[in-house]
């Protein structure tokens, strides 16, 4: 749920003539699973969305460690981290 969120967030931030690249690498590390989503549009736009405004912090609550940043020269950096439990 959390990376189809996360790439329905970062597929917002394309042109509407773009199919933007998103790409996916997980990998399990440490007892954990690290998730990261990156975005090669724009990134995140300011002001209002089509969302209710829940999707990041539904992430943020079900993950042990979450971040967010901006890639250079465009894009946006997804990470999240799930403990993985016996």
């Amino acid at each position: 749920m959390q990376s189809g969120e996360t790439r329905t967030r970062t597929g917002d931030t394309t042109e509407p003539d773009e199919t933007g690249r998103v790409d996916l690498i997980a990998d399990i590390k440490d007892g954990a699973l690290e998730v990261l989503v990156i975005d090669h549009g724009l990134g995140f736009r300011s002001g209002p969305s089509d969302g209710l405004g829940l999707g990041l912090a539904t992430i943020a609550a079900a993950t042990a460690r979450f971040s967010i940043a901006k890639r250079n020269p465009s894009g946006t950096e997804v990470w999240m981290r799930f403990e993985l439990h016996d």
